[in-house]
């Protein structure tokens, strides 16, 4: 709360004065910035429906990485809440179901699949992984290349044949990024090893 109140540049007492109580703000917060991001990923205009959900995943990582703290503490907080959790998802999954009904309708996914099953295995990748940033596993590099492999992997076991072949290349182009991260970790802990 001290934080939000020195973000805001305000006393630590006003934010409660005007909203409530700590529910209340922690709920207004969250409704705020999934509006900016729900509005940034809508204003994506021109790209293909798949490159836009692709465009949609690394557009998470850019918004929770613009200010690692202030989102790990805020979901350190809600994840204690079922209600914000749900409702986070709700307001999420409007989202995501039209991505990926708009790139079932281009043709670039295939026509059998379903857009309700096929949209909450993505948004479990999608906060699982962010779970694992949040966590302090991962840095924002580490936590752009496992979003992207992981949305990737899934996009192109619904693809239809053309757009799997152009996914398959970017996945290859993804897992080399992960083994250098993963050589550059183990490099630096058989350094501190030796040390």
């Amino acid at each position: 709360m001290a934080q939000l109140a020195a973000e805001a540049g305000v006393s630590p007492a006003t934010p409660y004065n005007l909203m409530g109580g700590r529910a209340e703000i922690v709920r207004e917060v969250i409704e705020q910035d999934e509006a900016r991001f729900i509005a940034r990923i809508s204003s994506s205009r021109g790209a293909s429906p798949l490159a836009a959900l692709l465009n949609a995943a690394d557009a998470v990582v850019s918004h929770y990485s613009a200010d690692p703290s202030f989102y790990r503490g805020l979901y350190r907080v809600e994840s204690d809440n079922a209600d914000l959790q749900n409702g986070m998802l709700d307001r999420g999954r409007a989202l995501w179901r039209r991505l990926v009904s708009a790139a079932i309708e281009s043709g670039e996914l295939s026509a059998s699949v379903r857009v309700g099953p096929l949209t909450e295995l993505l948004l479990r990748i999608v906060v699982i992984t962010t779970l694992a940033w949040i966590g302090g596993k991962w840095g924002s590099e580490r936590f752009r290349m496992e979003l992207a492999y992981g949305v990737s992997m899934l996009l192109a076991a619904a693809a239809t044949v053309k757009t799997r072949n152009k996914l398959l290349k970017s996945i290859g182009a993804i897992e080399a990024k992960l083994d250098v991260l993963a050589d550059s970790k183990s490099t630096k802990r058989k350094r501190i090893v030796k040390e």
